[in-house]
């Protein structure tokens, strides 16, 4: 897993699933994230992201602070294009924008996120 957030608790999850068949990302929110917003996900100084999403309303639900969750399949080519960015990368930065109401902005290490990968 990958966590960003504060030090209260992570405000965004990347949960590698390789038991799962087929495998899949599973990225998920908390206290951060309603129906509309953009979760990014930059590494290094890119400046294309290596991941970005719209969270739906069918992916949010926020009956105990804000949260959203949407999985991310192997058979999905942003699948491959974030288990190689994080491989090869030393930091990444989360952001999620609540369409203008509210921002977070991390960035964590990938030094020992990336061992866990191979």
């Amino acid at each position: 897993m990958l966590r960003a957030g504060e030090a209260t608790g992570a405000n965004a999850v990347f949960a590698f699933d390789k038991a799962a068949e087929p495998h899949r990302i599973v990225v998920r929110t908390t206290q951060v994230g309603v129906a509309g917003s953009r979760i990014e996900v930059f590494v290094d100084k890119a400046k294309k992201p290596a991941f970005t999403h719209l969270f739906t309303a069918a992916e949010c639900f926020g009956n105990s602070g804000s949260k959203c969750e949407v999985i991310v399949p192997a058979s999905n080519p942003a699948y491959a294009a974030i288990l190689a960015q994080f491989k090869r990368s030393l930091v990444a930065r989360v952001t999620v924008d609540d369409a203008g109401a509210m921002k977070m902005d991390q960035t964590v290490s990938l030094k020992g996120f990336t061992k866990s990968l191979r």
